[in-house]
Order: structure tokens, then sequence, then C-alpha cells
């Protein structure tokens, strides 16, 4: 059976958008019109998880909202707070490890002992040759 392009494009698109009216908006979610401003985005987090009404399936979706909000933010107080806020949304879902740290708090916490251990260690003056990289020469 033949399926010409047009007949491909149609049922791609009736897939997609079957696809697409599954999905949550964050209108429905919480309760706003638009989160393209990190402050908006912060305070319906805020009050949703005030209220308890941030269930499993919602939480990765607004997790996934904030942290694509996050990495738009050029604020440093707007980032920090986006930062806490996800943070303690992970908490609030049972997202931690033993220490109660989230997975994010855990690559921050890895990176700077490793920044850390950069400043400290001093780095080699003089260029190292093959063979010393080898551990055959001097």
């Amino acid at each position: 059976m033949k399926i010409t392009k047009a007949k491909l494009k149609q049922i791609i698109m009736e897939e997609l958008s079957a696809v697409l009216s599954e999905e949550d908006s964050p209108m429905e979610i919480l309760g706003v019109h638009d989160i393209s401003d990190s402050r908006t985005l912060i305070d319906a987090v805020r009050a949703l998880m005030d209220e308890g009404g941030i269930g499993d399936d919602n939480s990765r979706t607004i997790r996934d909202w904030l942290s694509r909000r996050l990495q738009k933010e050029p604020g440093e107080a707007l980032r920090a707070e986006l930062v806490a806020l996800r943070d303690d949304l992970m908490r609030a879902g049972g997202d931690i490890d033993r220490e109660g740290r989230t997975s994010y708090e855990r690559g921050r916490q890895r990176r700077q002992h490793y920044r850390d251990e950069a400043e400290v260690s001093s780095a080699p003056t003089g260029r190292m040759t093959t063979l010393q990289s080898l551990g055959i020469g001097e």
C-alpha cells in the first residue's frame, strides 16, 4: 500500500495534535496563562505547593519548567529563587538521597568540590615530555 506525502503529513499532524492535547498545559496545572515570566512561575508554583496540590504526575512537569526557566533567567536573585524552589519541590516529592540532598544539590556540591581542589592544588610549572608521561624519562 502506497501512502502519499499529503496522507503521511495528515497522519503525523493528527498524531501530534493528539499527543499535545494529552499533555497538561501550565494554565491547567498552575492556573496561570503565561509562565514566560520567572516571578509569575515562582509565585504560581509556591501557591500550588502551599495548597498541597502538586501530585507526582505534575511534579516532574513543573520541575522541567523550572529548569528551563532557570537556564533563561539572567537575574541572579531570581535564579537563586528558582534553584531553591526546584529543590523544595523535589524534597516535597521525596526525590532525595540518604543525606537529604536532591540530585541537583549533589551535582552542585560535587562541582564546588572540584573547584576547591583546583584552587588548592598547584599545577606543574614545566611541560611534561611524552616519555615523562609514560613514566620512562625524567
